[in-house]
């Protein structure tokens, strides 16, 4: 029982350790608003640098009214409804952080993004930008290194109920029937063997984690 009740807390904190660092590359959508108009005095920059075709020409000399109309020709969708009307509100404010509802606010990117985009599962048919992710976005050092990036909710869901999966791994821990020992038998005191359980445990996690941490 002593052997198991070690396995139990050891495999307990190792299995919240992979719960936590286990990333969901599901694709997802991104939201945000479009200013149509500073995008078409933008025609044809790449990384500061102009370069105008003849398409970029055409585009940039339209009226503004034409350009939408050209810009969002096939993907423009109407819709109605008080919930497009909540989403289109909430993506248009998601700049101020502090001006979302807390449901939305989980929405935000985690690297605090300068774009001010949301994110959603692919379930939700949104006008937006589809975005998929590989472990090729995951680099030594630097983690996850795709921007915007998702929420922590979003690429790392087992995060938020990983602390449990410790947890119960010490409550059986505790809970493991202790062995009965004579009164006059040599052993160690049950606060020195918790004691060495827990000095064992802090030697042995980080030198299985780093890997995955790598």
């Amino acid at each position: 029982m002593e052997l198991w009740r070690r396995v139990v807390l050891l495999g307990s904190i190792l299995a919240a350790l992979l719960t936590a660092l286990h990333a969901d590359l599901s694709p997802v959508v991104i939201v945000q608003p479009v200013d149509f108009a500073a995008q078409q005095k933008k025609e044809g920059s790449y990384l500061g640098v102009r370069l105008m075709t003849e398409r970029n020409e055409r585009l940039a000399g339209l009226p503004l009214h034409d350009y939408i109309a050209e810009a969002t020709k096939g993907r423009l969708f109407h819709v109605t409804g008080r919930g497009w009307e909540t989403t289109a509100q909430n993506a248009a404010g998601a700049r101020d952080p502090g001006a979302l509802a807390k449901d939305w606010q989980r929405r935000l990117p985690s690297d605090r993004h300068p774009l001010g985009v949301l994110f959603f599962r692919p379930s939700v048919y949104l006008k937006a930008q589809y975005r998929a992710y590989s472990d090729d976005d995951f680099h030594l050092g630097s983690g996850f290194t795709n921007y915007p990036t998702p929420p922590t909710g979003f690429l790392y869901p087992g995060r938020t109920w990983s602390p449990w999966v410790a947890v119960a791994g010490l409550v059986l821990y505790i809970a493991l029937p202790w062995p009965k020992r004579p009164p006059e038998a040599l052993a160690y005191k049950r606060w020195r063997v918790v004691l060495c359980d827990v000095a064992a445990l802090i030697l042995t996690v980080p030198f299985f984690a780093f890997p995955f941490l790598i």
